[in-house]
């Protein structure tokens, strides 16, 4: 599990403020443990896989084992160690950066890594169900930003800046192992986007509607009809949480 940026710098910074009390109480020990805490913070720069937690601890002693302020001083690098140990949640990936872009005419940046978000559900309108013409062919998968899924996970509510990302993928098969019904297949079409925001969407119920192709930016003007589907028949805040129980079962208002 790589080290969290943000936890090494933490480190390094309490180490600083430690030399510099030490230097402030002229400690004769003030040279020793100053390069002893700066070798360690340079050693755990270049340790980047959990296998270095070892090769730490074992520096850890050997620097500050000749010291009169051992007991003191390891409790920098321990607290380190232990932070590094803690899985990364999704805003230490950097997740919590998605947001909308748009440029000076309104039009949306495509997301970036929206399959890296929250998966929240896989509707299917097959071909063979629809006189062949779908309005979206066929398996929608759906995807929602994980900063949007954490309050939702918390209040039950859509907060403004959340984005909702929709991919199609035709129906490969109708048999399998399992038994028959239909499996996916390929990624077929243009990717739906969604985006809650209540001063830019106002008159459309807070919420614009974009579709991206090769593009890499669409106007949402351009999509009105999504409004009035999403208006007439989504169940809660223009959002079709009927279809996704992903949504349903984290919901604290269920």
């Amino acid at each position: 599990m790589p080290f969290q940026n943000e936890n090494l710098k933490s480190y390094m910074m309490v180490s600083g403020k430690f030399i510099q009390s030490l230097q402030r109480e002229k400690s004769p020990l003030t040279v020793e443990m100053s390069l002893s805490i700066i070798e360690i913070g340079n050693q755990a720069v270049s340790y980047m896989f959990p296998q270095s937690f070892k090769e730490l601890i074992m520096l850890q002693h050997r620097f500050f084992q000749k010291t009169l302020l051992g007991s003191i001083a390891p409790l920098l690098l321990s607290g380190m160690l232990i932070m590094q140990a803690t899985p990364a949640s999704a805003s230490d990936h950097g997740h919590h950066k998605a947001h909308a872009k748009f440029n000076q005419v309104g039009e949306l940046a495509r997301p970036a890594n929206f399959r890296e978000w929250i998966f929240i559900g896989a509707p299917v309108t097959p071909k063979d169900m629809n006189n062949g013409k779908p309005a979206f062919p066929e398996f929608h998968y759906v995807y929602i930003d994980p900063a949007s899924w954490a309050h939702w996970k918390k209040t039950g509510e859509f907060r403004d800046g959340t984005i909702i990302a929709k991919e199609l993928v035709s129906v490969g098969s109708k048999s399998a192992a399992s038994g028959s019904g239909y499996f996916p297949g390929d990624y077929v079409g243009p990717v739906a986007v969604s985006v809650k925001d209540s001063k830019r969407f106002a008159k459309s119920n807070n919420w614009g509607y974009f579709v991206f192709g090769d593009d890499k930016a669409q106007s949402a003007a351009a999509d009105e009809s999504c409004v009035a589907c999403h208006k007439a028949n989504a169940a809660q805040d223009m959002v079709f949480t009927q279809y996704w129980a992903v949504l349903r079962a984290a919901s604290p208002k269920k």
